[in-house]
């Protein structure tokens, strides 16, 4: 788990300011955590998947940030994903919502999981928390690394 952990510690695509989302409205984004879900939804971004754990830097979301989600997302899939891995449970669940879109509640951590939606998918903004750094966004076209992605997955078994 240690070396899964240390994978996202740098960036995995262009590291931007919150204010950037702006230019992301229309697209098809795939936001992994809650704050990048939050912050999609503040600049009118719902996001196609939003994957969630009602947690910031391991400590509870406020109330009133909870019922945002659950109110933007009233549907959500759940899975078990404990912290420093990716579950089997969750990439099942994130390839049944490939092509409808939705939400997971991760129960767990949900940090290494924009690597399954790397290594799965090509036509999506992926976007993801750097902390204390801003977000971090897989645009569609950086097939580099998504491939490194599945690579990675595929080596540990994971896809």
């Amino acid at each position: 788990p240690d070396n899964i952990k240390k994978l996202l510690k740098s960036p995995w695509g262009e590291l931007v300011k919150t204010p950037y989302l702006e230019s992301l409205r229309g697209k098809k984004v795939i936001s992994i955590g809650d704050v990048s879900t939050l912050n999609c939804l503040a600049y009118s971004i719902k996001p196609f998947i939003a994957v969630f754990d009602f947690k910031f830097m391991r400590k509870d979301l406020h109330q009133n940030e909870k019922a945002v989600l659950l109110k933007s997302f009233p549907k959500l899939q759940r899975a078990l994903n404990p912290a420093g891995t990716i579950s089997k449970e969750f990439v099942l669940i994130a390839k049944k919502l490939l092509p409808t879109g939705g939400a997971i509640l991760v129960d767990g951590e949900e940090d290494l999981t924009a690597l399954v939606f790397m290594a799965l998918n090509s036509d999506f903004y992926i976007l993801y928390g750097q902390p204390n750094e801003g977000v971090v966004v897989v645009t569609p076209e950086n097939r580099e690394i998504k491939e490194k992605a599945k690579i990675v997955l595929e080596e540990l078994g994971i896809i």
